[in-house]
């Protein structure tokens, strides 16, 4: 019995020295000037620690220009080898002849697919979707093209992290690991800093559901690191326009999100719950070019 009484202590000795660390990290910045217009307020007016950036986007060099101004932000790539919307298309970085595999018959990359069964409901004017596999070597092409834009422009890369999942499948992540390591950069939501998937269950798309979802998951919340995913950008008739069949919730659910995280009750819930938020800068050590 006091063995059992003495494992259960050091049990709970561990569990109350282990922090709630969270990284809550905005996907997609450069695909619209909505947006970028998001940016700086999720960064330096919400809980934002972290910027992945999509820079085939028709927005990019915006984008740029504004990272250019804050050295201090953790931002990343956002490896893509698709263009989900039907009407907001954008073609690879690389030549479209050094990457056939990867461009639809429209001229820009395909939506969606690279042989994941397309849903029997899937609309005759969604985007493109690809019955093929992506060519890996154009791939790696690609990939190597979006990293080198970023820097290009002389933005400071802290890692790299995955488009819609397609960069960390399993017949790309080798090479996702593989561009890592020659541009010393962490891989988010690669399994790298064993971080686990933070996702509130959005009941809706309105700024009150989505605010109540969230704090309701941070009160949940066990010690350990979490990876939390959105995507912030302001409502704007360009953000609306971008999908005929659904870019009106999504901007709806955009905009909440970014008037989530940039609401003084999640701060303050943060903050009473002792959470610490973090960067994905700050896990990787760039002198050893590993995770810290």
């Amino acid at each position: 019995m006091r063995a059992l009484v003495l494992a259960l202590w050091a049990v709970w000795i561990c569990q109350a020295a282990e922090p709630i660390r969270l990284i809550v990290r905005g996907d997609d910045f450069g695909y619209t000037h909505a947006s970028n217009m998001a940016l700086e307020k999720a960064f330096e007016d919400g809980v934002m620690q972290s910027a992945s950036l999509l820079t085939p986007g028709p927005w990019f060099s915006e984008t740029a220009r504004i990272i250019r101004g804050h050295p201090e932000w953790s931002v990343g790539v956002h490896l893509t080898i698709t263009s989900e919307w039907n009407t907001l298309r954008w073609r690879p970085v690389s030549p479209i002849s050094a990457v056939p595999s990867l461009v639809a018959p429209d001229g820009y990359l395909y939506g969606f697919g690279y042989r994941a069964p397309r849903p029997a409901d899937w609309k005759a004017d969604g985007a493109p979707w690809a019955e093929h596999a992506p060519n890996p070597v154009e791939a790696e092409h690609e990939f190597r093209a979006q990293i080198e834009r970023a820097l290009g422009l002389g933005l400071q890369l802290d890692y790299v992290d995955c488009h819609m999942a397609m960069a960390c499948r399993e017949d790309l992540l080798p090479i996702t690991q593989k561009l890592a390591q020659q541009y010393c950069l962490g891989i988010s939501g690669g399994g790298m800093f064993g971080e686990k998937r933070f996702s509130p269950k959005y009941p809706d798309t309105t700024r009150a559901g989505i605010k109540k979802a969230l704090l309701t998951a941070l009160r949940e919340l066990e010690p350990g690191l979490y990876l939390y995913v959105g995507h912030p950008a302001e409502d704007a008739p360009e953000l609306r326009a971008v999908d005929t069949n659904d870019g009106v919730w999504w901007a709806e659910r955009r905009s909440s999100v970014l008037a989530a995280w940039t609401d003084p009750e999640v701060r303050a819930e943060i903050e009473r719950k002792g959470i610490e938020l973090v960067s994905i800068g700050s896990l990787f050590d760039k002198q050893a070019c590993a995770p810290r």
